[in-house]
């Protein structure tokens, strides 16, 4: 049987259903449409109902990306870790790649079997943070960056940041930018500033469009 890890009850957004067409997505503390119609608003965003195998989610602009608020559900043997997820896709013609989560002890054996771990210079963010990516000097260069570095500082606690490669039928230029943080109601706005600097960072050097 599955256990759930007991999550604060300030820090659960889950879908749910919908009454007249408002958004439900659930937050145990708070009027949840109030929230997200706040956050709409701010963001100039659209809410999505689900549909089929989809869930309901928020989309909202980032410069002239499309950007995807919703939740993702990771499961292992033992817990269920529900995740609210910014993501957006993007021509990526060099097939640039990167993973940046808080360090915990598999990625010593990781880096052991030659999991490739990027150091970036700043010795107090590498013992905090695993970083590996398929370019090291551009993952070097993504991550020589205070400010960047100091947000995911403030906000590591169950988060992942990642590029993966989508649409394999354009050859696998497409790929999709993905920032997704356990605990998220502390500050939503946080996730939307960290994944914006993610994201022109990723433009300056050239790798999104």
């Amino acid at each position: 049987m599955t256990n759930r890890i007991p999550l604060p009850q300030s820090a659960i957004i889950l879908p749910m259903s919908k009454e007249g067409g408002v958004s439900k997505f659930l937050n145990l503390d708070e009027p949840s449409d109030e929230r997200w119609n706040e956050f709409i608003e701010k963001y100039n965003g659209e809410f999505v109902p689900g549909q089929f195998f989809k869930e309901e989610c928020v989309r909202f602009p980032i410069d002239h990306w499309t950007v995807t608020l919703d939740t993702t559900v990771t499961m292992t043997r033992r817990v269920t870790m529900v995740y609210s997820r910014l993501r957006t896709r993007f021509e990526n013609f060099e097939g640039f790649r990167f993973k940046v989560t808080e360090k915990y002890p598999i990625h010593t054996v990781m880096a052991l079997f030659g999991a490739g771990k990027v150091e970036t210079g700043d010795s107090e963010f590498d013992r905090a943070f695993f970083v590996r990516g398929n370019d090291e000097a551009k993952v070097s260069a993504l991550f020589d960056d205070d400010n960047l570095r100091e947000m995911l500082r403030t906000r590591s606690r169950f988060m992942v940041v990642d590029i993966r490669r989508r649409g394999l039928l354009s050859g696998g230029r497409e790929s999709e930018l993905r920032l997704r943080v356990w605990q998220p109601n502390d500050d939503l706005d946080v996730m939307v500033t960290m994944f914006t600097h993610f994201l022109r960072r990723l433009k300056d050097l050239g790798v999104a469009t």
